[in-house]
């Protein structure tokens, strides 16, 4: 059972970002910048992405010379999106 409340949009647009395919966490800002018209730090992202890979929604891989994380959902990240919409 997953143990995860999506009660703010930063939430439920990080999960919509993330079921359109693989983002980095710096784009996942980028672009909840544009959809949410306000101010995003990585404060309101990173912890989220931490409970995401707790609950196994999320894994990521590391790519690139600096090992940037690319975040990505599981079987199980698919059916609690598809459960959510």
């Amino acid at each position: 059972m997953v143990d995860l409340k999506i009660n703010n949009m930063v939430k439920f647009y990080t999960l919509c970002l993330l079921a359109s395919g693989p983002k980095h966490g710096y784009d996942l800002i980028q672009e909840l910048k544009k959809k949410l018209e306000r101010r995003i730090s990585a404060s309101n992202v990173y912890p989220f992405l931490g409970n995401l890979r707790k609950n196994k929604l999320i894994k990521f891989d590391k790519v690139g010379k600096r090992d940037k994380k690319t975040y990505y959902l599981t079987p199980e990240g698919k059916n609690f999106t598809r459960q959510m919409f």
